[in-house]
């Protein structure tokens, strides 16, 4: 089970027309200060003070999914199979009409 913090939110700048924001949050073991600021360029947080981050990049190729960001167009995600079924579906009244 997770911790919840009360945090102070605060804008700290813009990117774009996207607001920064830096939550500054105090630690339940030690009580000191830390503060995490978004980050909208990466899609990521950023710990800014007080604290290490810890970084846990996911591998979808390992998680057995695929990954949402995909640049390489030859990659095609899951096979829906109430696609084809429309698919035909559609095939079939057009040819109809």
């Amino acid at each position: 089970m997770g911790v919840r913090f009360n945090a102070e939110k605060q804008k700290v700048g813009m990117y774009y027309s996207t607001p920064v924001y830096a939550f500054r949050c105090k630690c339940h073991l030690c009580s000191g200060w830390f503060e995490i600021r978004t980050d909208p360029k990466h899609t990521r947080y950023i710990v800014a003070e007080g604290a290490r981050q810890k970084d846990e990049e996911w591998n979808p190729e390992e998680a057995g999914g695929f990954a949402i960001h995909e640049n390489d167009p030859t990659k095609t995600g899951p096979v829906d199979p109430l696609a084809q079924v429309e698919k035909t579906a559609e095939s079939s009244r057009h040819a109809r009409e």
